[in-house]
């Protein structure tokens, strides 16, 4: 198997490690963000017009039964 040699998340280096990361992508999230503030907009007539706001269909229910037991379902005790 292949090791990076990146530290476990669970341990403190791994959280400043991981921190540090997301540090150092900050200044590229800025200049995204203010990419996505200063481009142009769409009124809500158009977001409409292109089905964007539409919402999708329901699922369907399954009519299956289900065939083994369920999550909720009563268990019998165990003999002791």
């Amino acid at each position: 198997m292949l090791k990076l040699g990146f530290p476990k998340l669970g341990s403190v280096v791994g959280r400043f490690t991981l921190l540090g990361l997301l540090v150092e992508l900050e200044p590229l999230q800025a200049k995204l963000l203010d990419e996505v503030c200063s481009g142009p907009l769409i009124s809500a007539e158009d977001a409409r017009l292109s089905g964007a706001l539409e919402l999708p269909p329901k699922l369907k229910k399954s009519t299956k039964k289900p065939t083994g037991p369920q999550l909720f379902d009563s268990h019998p005790k165990p003999n002791s």
